[in-house]
């Protein structure tokens, strides 16, 4: 079976300033051995009378001009912005918005135009906006300072004839943030969001279905099974800072393609909310097994094909949910394996299962929600929060089946 999910040149150039000098040829020591003492005095008198000018000179030598500044940086609260002229290099040849971005050359293929490419702000500036977690900005942490370092990359593009009137550059630039302050004895009162409280209040949860080798210590690098190997699928949620979870499969569904609702033939291994309905066929060895985290769920499932279809694939699409450990299992929330003719619950409360039974489905009622009870700590007023992610996904895995 296949397993599909979502994931998702350099040169250097160094700038220097041009030194204006003024050359004058050095006085050989014959000047003054060939015209005796009265080249001496003749000299000397020069040297007085240009030492006591009468008249101030007249300077016609040209004032050495400072260079243009053509790149500026403006470092924000979490972010980096750098403004450039259009005539960056001060040369007289434009560059343009699609041939600068923030980020080293390797990571172009992984970065973002949007967020890390030029925009055009006016008729001769470019500015790049981006903010510190994004476009390959790497943090160094010194005794006093946070620095924020990355690279302006120029990749001119070629003219329409295919040629390049310019060299490319990259161009180093920094924010630097000071680490203490001096304060007075005053209480300073916050002006943050504590994380914790963030997070809390976000409570947002990352679940994932994965191909586990036979050891279920790792993903298996291969979604092709041949009819009587085992697959093992791996569900599980992301704690972070929430509180313990149990991890259930609701329903899975098993189709020859992508997708549930456009799919006439479908095969529901998992149903009835969490019993394991393929462990009923004879000769199954599909079940739960025993929890080594409550987070986490394993599910070992006999390889099959559809009857009578030339595709060798199989789509898997489930259904998962976490609910907190204090919470009883019922038959909303359970796991259940029919073994030896008999149906139990990895969770130990076998009895949670009795309704997974086709016959006893009628009579099965969704069992009222059981209060449970959390002091929180005192809110914080929050400024602004993402909208809450639902509480569980759909998750898509495929396998490949030999002929």
């Amino acid at each position: 079976m296949w397993l599909s999910s979502t994931l998702t040149w350099c040169i250097v150039v160094f700038l220097m300033t041009p030194l204006l000098t003024e050359c004058y040829p050095r006085m050989s020591p014959r000047t003054f051995q060939q015209g005796g003492p009265l080249a001496s005095q003749q000299l000397l008198s020069s040297q007085y009378q240009a030492a006591i000018p009468q008249i101030p000179p007249k300077i016609n030598d040209p004032v050495p001009q400072r260079r243009q500044k053509t790149v500026s940086v403006y470092c924000h609260e979490d972010a980096i912005e750098v403004v450039m002229n259009v005539d960056l290099f001060a040369s007289g040849f434009p560059v343009y918005a699609e041939e600068l971005w923030l980020g080293s050359p390797s990571l172009l293929d992984k970065v973002s135009a949007a967020s890390c490419g030029a925009l055009q702000t006016g008729p001769s500036q470019l500015t790049i906006f981006a903010y510190f977690r994004d476009c390959g900005t790497e943090l160094h942490v010194t005794g006093d300072s946070l620095v924020y370092s990355n690279v302006i990359v120029y990749s001119p593009l070629p003219s329409p004839d295919g040629v390049l009137r310019q060299e490319g550059a990259v161009i180093p630039v920094q924010c630097q943030y000071r680490r203490r302050y001096g304060v007075d004895s005053a209480a300073v009162a916050p002006t943050w969001i504590p994380f914790v409280s963030t997070v809390s209040a976000t409570d947002y949860l990352e679940f994932s279905l994965r191909l586990m080798n036979d050891d279920w210590q790792y993903e298996r690098g291969s979604n092709v099974y041949f009819l009587g190997d085992a697959i093992h699928l791996q569900a599980s949620v992301t704690l972070a800072n929430h509180f313990p979870l149990l991890l259930f499969i609701d329903w899975c569904v098993a189709t020859p393609t992508y997708g549930v609702v456009p799919s006439d033939i479908k095969y529901s291994f998992v149903d009835y909310h969490g019993c394991l309905v393929d462990s009923r066929s004879s000769y199954s060895r599909s079940k739960f097994l025993p929890r080594s985290q409550g987070n986490k769920l394993n599910l070992q499932l006999d390889a099959f094909r559809f009857y009578k279809l030339t595709s060798n694939l199989v789509f898997i699409t489930c259904y998962l949910k976490a609910v907190p450990a204090a919470y009883p299992v019922s038959s909303q929330n359970r796991a259940c394996s029919s073994i030896d003719g008999r149906w139990q619950s990895v969770d130990g409360s076998d009895e949670v299962c009795n309704t997974c039974e086709p016959s006893r489905q009628a009579a099965a009622e969704p069992e009222p929600i059981q209060p449970f009870r959390i002091t929180p700590a005192t809110p914080v007023k929050q400024p602004y929060l993402a909208p809450k992610p639902s509480s569980a996904d759909f998750y898509h895995t495929g396998a490949r089946l030999p002929h």
